[in-house]
């Protein structure tokens, strides 16, 4: 077996849903990336770039869940 088709049936590593690869790279590599994104890897590594206390993160999530009350009640008003 050629050193390239070695490479062509690699597996794409970092994913519990490994990606075969089949002589096709560019569709391999939407797959993964693809895969990245749904499982929050990326999201997670961001919120872990710097340290934020407890207090800050749960004023923001009071935040959030004030304005999607707000929201959902504006809906509701229009109805």
């Amino acid at each position: 077996m050629s050193k390239s088709k070695k490479h062509q049936l690699a597996i794409v590593p970092g994913n519990p849903n490994a990606v075969l690869v089949n002589g096709n790279l560019d569709f391999a590599l939407k797959l993964f990336k693809r895969q990245v994104k749904d499982s929050g890897i990326m999201d997670l590594m961001k919120e872990r770039k710097e340290f934020k206390k407890k207090s800050v993160v749960e004023r923001e999530n009071y935040r959030k869940a004030r304005f999607l009350q707000q929201k959902f009640s504006e809906r509701e008003r229009k109805n």
